[in-house]
């Protein structure tokens, strides 16, 4: 017994000391936080307050090192922020820009509410931006000294209060960082059929502008007026006016806690703000809509698909024929059963969204079973044994093939295709920008040539060889009769003189010396 013990307290000491160690070595290297002399101290011990270091240079005067807090950051926006303590003699305060230059004119406050910019008699910049020095008087009545004026989540919560309990107005938490700092959501409106207008705010921490520009325009909104009123009866409002609390807490630059620029994770959604702000953009459809999508859906797929051959007639089905009448003890006795949840966390559609600590709804993870039973229902009723989808549903497809052979017997089986990404990373999809539609009507004939005249030159062999029936070759004879026809058009080039060219220079690969009587041919074509 003594053994087992032991034992279990060593595996206990091994499976901590790998923390224990990391939490030894971030206090060895970690910057000191303040520096302190007998006149005066300085500390970052508030939100949004950031320096990399202090060094105590006299007794009257403090060196600060500003840098961001990683070396990918671009467009960088120089924050700093500190708060001294009283003083009786004039102080010197350093700020040693360590990779970038001086931008913002300092400002001061004693409350942090009330700003005021530091006279410019009293900031002297040197070294091209790189060192600025500021001068205190004795017995300054101010406290925190800042790039910008400090908008903290705290500074949002006040705001939300104010604004709460306004008509109309909604403000909820959609979810929260991984340290449990809130992403919130302001929704104004009541009417949903009026169409939306989407507000972002602080994706990067030093954005002060536009926090007060949002706030303004939010309040001109609320205000109870003609111009206001008339506003709100043909629209709504959506605001996520804090996207990034992390880094605006931490007193980032730009990044948030991962050190991600939010801003370029839209498409991605690899971060958790930006996922937990998609999510709730994807609204929940009600039934008019559904059934509207449904209409239209057929209308489309019909024009592509309908013939009179009996044999290769389309079939339509909807499955919420049967899925409205699900009993769901029933189901989970007779079908849920068949599915464990340790398997179905090793899927692609749910591990990605945990390992990025996305946020998932049970109703998410519910939907693979629900697809799976639909092949079931269309494997009895309809005979169907193939399901075909994108790479994305390989999870979702494999749990029918599986439920099919456990519930019946039978062998079903699926086929995926590669989604079609972009030569940037992002997928080919309706929710990104310059896709394809199927309908007439919701893609004209303009914006589709556009899209393939626009496309990435990276993209188009890839194209061609996905989208099109084409051969290389007589994609290369297109292109350069094509490109005949406009130096014969518009350059008036004589087209013996463009053919021999080409074969010139075609020959010319395979001889070490160009034709003797080249110069005379290409003149003479010439004239």
């Amino acid at each position: 017994m003594k053994i087992v013990q032991n034992y279990s307290v060593l595996k206990y000491f091994v499976n901590i000391l790998p923390i224990l160690v990391i939490l030894l070595f971030t206090a060895l290297n970690a910057t000191p936080s303040n520096c302190e002399t007998e006149i005066f101290k300085i500390d970052r011990e508030f939100l949004s307050s950031n320096f990399s270091k202090c060094e105590v240079l006299e007794e009257n005067s403090m060196r600060l090192y500003l840098s961001p807090e990683d070396n990918s950051v671009i467009n960088p926006s120089p924050w700093f922020a500190f708060r001294k303590s009283a003083h009786k003699e004039a102080i010197y305060v350093e700020l040693l820009y360590e990779k970038f230059e001086h931008r913002y004119h300092p400002k001061v406050s004693n409350d942090l509410i009330n700003w005021k910019k530091i006279d410019m008699d009293n900031i002297k910049i040197e070294d091209n931006g790189k060192k600025v020095i500021l001068t205190f008087k004795a017995n300054s009545d101010y406290t925190y000294i800042s790039a910008q004026e400090i908008l903290s989540s705290a500074w949002y919560e006040i705001w939300y209060k104010t604004i709460r309990d306004i008509k109309n107005v909604t403000i909820s938490e959609l979810g929260s960082t991984s340290v449990g700092r809130s992403i919130n959501k302001i929704l104004i409106g009541n009417d949903l059929e009026n169409p939306y207008i989407l507000l972002i705010g602080r994706q990067h921490p030093p954005e002060i502008t536009g926090a007060f520009a949002l706030k303004a325009f939010i309040e001109q909104i609320l205000d109870d007026n003609a111009l206001s009123n008339d506003f709100l009866s043909n629209y709504n409002i959506i605001s996520y006016p804090l996207v990034n609390p992390d880094g605006v807490d931490l007193g980032h630059w730009r990044h948030n806690l991962r050190k991600k620029d939010l801003n370029r994770d839209w498409g991605f959604f690899s971060q958790i703000e930006t996922s937990i702000i998609y999510d709730d953009i994807r609204k929940i459809l009600n039934d008019n809509e559904i059934t509207k999508n449904i209409k239209n859906i057929e209308k489309i797929l019909k024009s592509y698909l309908d013939n009179n051959d009996p044999k290769t007639k389309p079939l339509f089905v909807n499955n919420y024929t049967w899925l409205k009448g699900l009993n769901y003890i029933s189901f989970l006795r007779d079908i849920g059963k068949h599915f464990t949840i340790n398997k179905m966390l090793t899927f692609d559609s749910i591990k990605t969204r945990l390992d990025r600590e996305q946020s998932l709804s049970y109703m998410e993870f519910n939907y693979m079973i629900l697809q799976a039973y639909d092949f079931l229902k269309l494997n009895k009723n309809e005979k169907c044994s193939l399901q075909i989808g994108g790479s994305d549903q390989w999870g979702n497809i494999v749990n029918g093939t599986e439920l099919i052979k456990r519930y019946s017997g039978k062998v079903a089986y699926g086929l995926t295709t590669p989604l079609i990404t972009l030569a940037n990373g992002a997928k080919m999809g309706k929710t990104e920008t310059g896709a394809i539609w199927l309908d007439k009507n919701l893609l004209s004939s303009y914006d589709y040539w556009q899209f393939w005249r626009n496309t990435d030159d990276r993209d188009v062999i890839k194209f061609l060889k996905f989208l099109s029936f084409s051969k290389i070759l007589f994609i290369f004879a297109i292109s350069l009769f094509g490109t005949l026809w406009f130096f014969i058009t518009f350059a008036k080039v004589s087209p013996c003189f463009i053919l021999y060219s080409i074969f010139f220079n075609l020959g010319s690969k395979f001889s070490k010396t160009a034709p003797p009587m080249a110069s005379k041919l290409s003149n003479s074509a010439l004239h």
